[in-house]
């Protein structure tokens, strides 16, 4: 059962990431109240078959990252959960939903982890298609709802109050505010796609989210075309065009 969410989550249905993660965590202690939240996921999954990942317009040059994490969002080991979202133009190409392996002191550490992860993430994509296509030039974005991580890596300031983040997480300083291969900028949290996959989130604000990464059925997508800035993108009567 938790095998068929990851699989789906893995091709076509990144909506399902944040719940398929959790269910995989308790997959060697399933007890009753996992099997009924493993059952709901499939009647979610039921009555959105026909739902799945298409691809958007923009240019296959630009790549935007939306990194987001729930500050221990892990009642058992109070861990957070780091967020990832990857689009290529506007297309989301790849993303993550994960517990952080360490324990976050602070809002600031957790977000930092999770900008160094997309970072990697970033990077990895970037130098793949730039392989593919030698004479590319990728540019490369970073968006991220904590105001603090973003001063953190853009001015490289705060040692004092940063000193005890492991040095493998200042990793996307080096690539933001030293090398110069991306760019890091604030996004509202209303606006933060990545939120998808670090915690529950209400019907709107799910329904949203789904839309934005282009987890439609095909007649909605159709009728509805991906734009970022454009009025149906915005203002999409996303329960009519799925009835």
């Amino acid at each position: 059962v938790v095998g068929s969410l990851l699989y789906l989550n893995n091709t076509t249905r990144p909506d399902l990431a944040f719940c398929a993660g959790v269910l995989g965590r308790c997959s060697g202690n399933f007890h009753d109240e996992h099997w009924k939240a493993a059952k709901k996921a499939w009647r979610y999954v039921k009555g959105t078959r026909d739902y799945g990942l298409t691809r958007g317009g923009g240019s296959w040059d630009e790549i935007t990252v939306f990194t987001d994490a729930d500050y221990a969002g892990d009642l058992a080991e109070r861990k957070s959960t780091t967020g990832i979202a990857i689009y290529l133009g506007e297309s989301l190409v790849s993303w993550k939903s994960m517990k952080q392996q360490l324990t976050a002191l602070s809002t600031t550490e957790a977000e930092m982890i999770a900008a160094t992860e997309g970072a990697r993430e970033m990077l990895y994509t970037k130098q793949l298609l730039e392989e593919m296509h030698d004479e590319t030039k990728v540019k490369c974005a970073m968006w991220c709802d904590n105001r603090a991580t973003v001063d953190i890596v853009n001015n490289d300031t705060h040692q004092g109050r940063t000193k005890h983040l492991d040095t493998k997480y200042q990793y996307v300083r080096e690539v933001v505010s030293r090398n110069k291969i991306a760019t890091m900028s604030h996004i509202r949290s209303e606006d933060m796609v990545a939120d998808i996959f670090t915690k529950p989130l209400d019907r709107t604000k799910f329904q949203d989210f789904r839309w934005r990464m282009q987890v439609v059925p095909p007649m909605a997508y159709s009728l509805c075309a991906f734009t970022e800035h454009s009025e149906a993108y915005m203002n999409c009567p996303f329960d009519t065009l799925r009835d």
